[in-house]
């Protein structure tokens, strides 16, 4: 998995969870 790191903005970083969410969500 991919680290969330500083140089990341708060919009990046949304967008990052949203997608990780919908991959974790549809593995399962």
């Amino acid at each position: 998995t991919e680290v969330l790191n500083e140089t990341k903005t708060p919009q990046e970083a949304m967008d990052f969870i949203r997608k990780v969410a919908l991959e974790a969500k549809a593995a399962m």
